[in-house]
């Protein structure tokens, strides 16, 4: 099942899917050419993991793309989410070696294969600020079950934006869901 967001720009239009069996998110755009004659295409960088520049990361990570809302039927019950929090890792050499602090809550659970599993979508606006912030736009893997308990965390790994000339690359998992049920 299909479940889409729609924005035209010319006769580019961009959709949020999600589509039930899909292995992982995309983005899918499509142009119309004539009636009925429509050219598809899809875009696999739906995270900045592997931007190249700034306006990539800009790209990927646009309001439209975390219009969360549009993930599922308003009449659904919300899914779960997860807090996190986190330093990533050092960058840049001697004096000017540092790190950041990012912390937040995840998107809700949007269902990978077949509903048997789950991730959730990352959007941090900034990390702590030094003379710089960074911004975190990833999707987290899959969730990790705790043996023993009916709970689970997610792996997040990637690369911040580039702010000041350099990036950081950060790897953690988010905290179990509901910790006090």
């Amino acid at each position: 099942m299909w479940r889409l967001k729609r924005r035209s720009i010319n006769n580019l239009y961009m959709i949020h899917a999600k589509y039930e069996l899909f292995r992982q998110n995309f983005i899918l755009y499509y142009e119309v050419s004539k009636p009925h004659n429509i050219i598809l295409w899809r875009d696999d960088k739906m995270s900045c993991q592997n931007y190249k520049s700034q306006n990539d990361c800009k790209k990927h990570c646009s309001e439209d793309y975390w219009d969360w809302g549009n993930w599922h039927d308003c009449e659904e019950e919300m899914r779960h989410v997860h807090e996190y929090s986190e330093s990533v890792k050092l960058a840049e050499e001697g004096d000017d070696r540092h790190n950041h602090r990012a912390a937040g809550v995840t998107g809700e659970a949007i269902p990978i294969q077949g509903g048997t599993n789950h991730v959730h979508k990352i959007k941090n606006d900034n990390t702590d600020f030094l003379d710089h912030f960074h911004k975190i736009c990833t999707t987290t893997g899959p969730a990790i079950n705790i043996p023993g308990t009916n709970k689970h965390v997610h792996l997040v790994s990637g690369n911040t934006t580039v702010a000041d000339g350099h990036f950081h690359p950060f790897l953690f998992t988010t905290q179990i869901d509901a910790p006090l049920v």
